[in-house]
Order: structure tokens, then sequence, then C-alpha cells
């Protein structure tokens, strides 16, 4: 477990890990990156350099069983972006704003995970744009969003307590996403 206390981080590079290639960090797979976990206290991440825009912020490469907690990540081309093969990510409290494509963006296989509390506002694309197979996506929020607020690919078992407006497109969008259970969600002011 990597533990990140309270505070401003400017980033001079991003968090990149891979488990099959090095992106400066060696390889690594299986770990859990956390901010601090009180309500009140923020581990905020951002480019040290005004107006650099990396890939993203933290950035998971076909790295696989990780966990990412308690971050908030503002100003970047993404936040959060999770691909290439990153199978049984889980994802909680993070916070994206401000970026130049999607806030979050998770490509992945892990059908029995649980991502709760994210939340995007303000980015140039998608808020949260999920593509694979997940367990269950908890208290979403997406909010004035270029794109989608909140856009699932693939399938999902369960969708509870997901808010999504003022979105320039759709608030909630699911596609191909099985025998899913939607429940307390909501979605006004989109497109």
């Amino acid at each position: 477990t990597i533990l990140v206390d309270t505070g401003e981080y400017p980033l001079f590079d991003s968090i990149a890990v891979s488990g099959s290639r090095d992106l400066g960090l060696g390889l690594d797979e299986g770990f859990r990156i956390t901010g601090p976990t009180a309500e009140s206290a923020v581990a905020h991440l951002f480019p040290a350099v005004a107006g650099a825009r990396p890939a993203a912020l933290i950035e998971l490469v076909d790295a696989d069983f990780v966990t990412v907690e308690h971050f908030t990540l503002t100003d970047a081309t993404r936040g959060l972006w999770v691909h290439d093969g990153s199978e049984r990510f889980r994802a909680s409290f993070v916070t994206a704003s401000g970026h130049l494509q999607e806030g979050i963006r998770i490509s992945t296989g892990s059908p029995n995970s649980e991502f709760r509390g994210l939340v995007a506002f303000d980015n140039d694309a998608t808020g949260i744009s999920l593509d694979g197979s997940f367990g269950q996506i908890l208290d979403a929020r997406a909010h004035d969003n270029t794109g989608d607020g909140l856009r699932i690919d693939g399938a999902v078992g369960k969708v509870d307590r997901a808010i999504a407006y003022r979105n320039r497109d759709h608030g909630l969008y699911l596609q191909n996403p099985g025998a899913v259970s939607v429940e307390r969600s909501e979605a006004y002011e989109n497109r």
C-alpha cells in the first residue's frame, strides 16, 4: 500500500505504472495507492507546470489488481486513465475536473469490482468513461462535462445512486450493459 498524505502535489511526471513495460517506476501490479480517508482531507494532484497537460495524472497500463482511492485530480489531459489490460482494477472516491479529455477513463475487465464515489465535472469530453466489465458503480456524480456524464460500454451488474446533470451529451449512457440493475439514479438537464 502506498499512502499519500493530505496536501497539494504538483507533478512533473505522471504516476504511471505498468505490469508489462517499464514506464519509469519499474514493473508493478497488485497494490493500493490511497490518499487520506478523512472526508475533509484532500490529496490534490495536478501538473507542476502551468498549461502542461500530461496524458494522465495517474495512468495504469496493463497493471492488474490495483486500487486507487481518495484523490482529487485536476487540469491534465485525463485525471485517471486505466487501459491496455489492467484487469481487476478498483477505484473509489476519485474526483477529476478540468481535463482536456475524460476526467476518468477506465478500460478493464473487473466484473466483481465495486467503483464508489467517482466524481467528474468540467471536463472537455465525457466525465466518467467505463469500458469493459464492472460489478457495481455506486454514488457516481458527473456534471458540466462537454460529453456524456457517465458512460458505460460493456457489462455492469448494478448502477446505484448515480447523478448526472448539465452535461452537453447524455447524462447516463449504457451500451451493452447486460442484465443491469439501475437504482436510485438521476439524470437531468443534459443534452
